[in-house]
């Protein structure tokens, strides 16, 4: 069981609650208020949120997540436009069980924090 924020499910700073935009809306039921602009939750989950972009808003994304049992990454981001499908295209094929999404650059701290937390099993 571990804290979660109401946006993206991570048990990260402060700073990265405020990060997540969180709405303001009354909270679903089960949550609970930990600060004033922080609703957190119990649950169990096998993904650690790392980062959420903070200048997506409310409802946007993308989003970094470390799958717990595995390592592996898990991402949310803005699906790809046609051209972008073609450029990927060209390298190989994407196969059906596959999907190719854009995550901005501006994550690439978050990227390099989710490759460390993986690489050091810092998991919990």
């Amino acid at each position: 069981m571990s804290q979660l924020h109401r946006a993206c499910g991570s048990t990260e700073s402060e700073a990265h609650a405020a990060a997540c935009a969180l709405d303001g809306n009354a909270p679903p039921a089960g949550w609970s208020q930990g600060r004033a602009t922080d609703w957190t939750q119990e649950i169990t989950t096998a993904l650690r949120c790392i980062a959420k972009d903070d200048k997506s808003g409310v409802n946007g994304s993308p989003t970094i997540f470390v799958d717990e049992a595995t390592a592996d990454f898990v991402i949310q981001g803005w699906r790809i436009d046609e051209d972008t499908e073609a450029e990927c295209r060209a390298a190989g094929p994407i196969p059906d069980h596959e999907t190719v999404v854009r995550i901005p650059a501006r994550m690439v701290k978050a990227m390099r924090e989710a490759c460390d937390v993986a690489e050091r099993g810092e998991l919990r």
